[in-house]
């Protein structure tokens, strides 16, 4: 704790008001490689992978059921700040 407050790390991460939604509803959600087009139709299959490897390596292995890790910045552009959605690789 920090001057009575708990430590924590804001973390950004970008996805379909359904999913908020969901996540408001059930307090949970997974990632579900085959409903990102990231990749499915850019091909960070290998890239999603290879994070997997790392987090197992150095964290340990998912929880049962979890394949990939949300995606989430905690930095962008060398400021930990909200992303700009009006970049165009958040369209």
């Amino acid at each position: 704790m920090v001057n009575g407050t708990e430590d924590f790390i804001r973390l950004w991460t970008i996805h379909p008001k359904t999913l908020y939604e969901k996540l408001r509803s059930e307090k949970i959600f997974h990632c579900v490689p085959e409903q990102s087009d990231w990749v499915t139709e850019f091909g960070f299959y290998p890239a999603y992978n290879w994070m997997v490897e790392q987090m197992c390596k150095h964290i340990g292995p998912p929880s049962p059921g979890i394949r990939y890790p949300i995606w989430a910045w905690h930095t962008l552009e060398w400021k930990h700040a909200k992303p700009d959605l009006r970049r165009s690789e958040f369209q």
